[in-house]
């Protein structure tokens, strides 16, 4: 199902900023449109806390710091000023700290994790992917619940991807050591 634009207007942040701050609601910037989000499921929040439970123990002495949403993070090939996507990953993990703003994320976060809803799932499997690897992310996972499913695309010299279920442990092609076992993962 694919989650419609709230507007077919084309928006640059800074203009898509001034929108959300005048209106409630959560709202991300795909492609210079903007797409109005649900509230997160119950499962949803759990599956969110999990992984950010698996990551924040390995990042604690290192350099790089886990985020998760709501928090924007502006994609941009300069500056924001050229900025069309604006998204609010569900996990992010942040090496470069000089990307790191009151406002949010300015720049491309290392690792983003996503867990769809049947909503999201066209743009997390499509523009996001595309967008979030153009942009510079080196490793994507999206999870999906109902399926049982995790696909990761790693982006170094190549590009891989890999499809997991919820009784496999998964371990970053990116951050050695950073695993997760999502047969530890109960959804309540």
């Amino acid at each position: 199902m694919l989650n419609q634009a709230y507007s077919d207007e084309f928006y640059m942040a800074t203009e898509f900023i001034s929108f959300v701050n005048s209106i409630e609601g959560r709202y991300e910037l795909i492609d210079g449109h903007i797409y109005m989000m649900s509230s997160p499921s119950v499962t949803h929040q759990r599956l969110v806390r999990f992984i950010y439970d698996m990551f924040t123990p390995y990042f604690k002495e290192k350099k790089c710091e886990v985020f998760i949403s709501p928090l924007d993070v502006f994609l941009h090939e300069k500056t924001i000023n050229d900025c069309i996507n604006v998204y609010q990953p569900d996990v992010f993990v942040v090496c470069n700290k000089s990307i790191i703003k009151e406002r949010g994320i300015e720049g491309s976060p290392d690792f983003v994790v996503e867990i769809i809803s049947k909503s999201t799932s066209y743009n997390d499997y499509i523009y996001k992917l595309k967008n979030y690897m153009h942009y510079g992310v080196k490793e994507y996972w999206i999870i999906n619940y109902d399926s049982q499913q995790i696909t990761t695309f790693l982006k170094t010299d190549a590009f891989d991807t890999k499809t997991y279920n919820f009784t496999d442990t998964i371990e970053s092609g990116i951050f050695t050591g950073l695993r997760v076992d999502f047969s530890l993962f109960e959804r309540g």
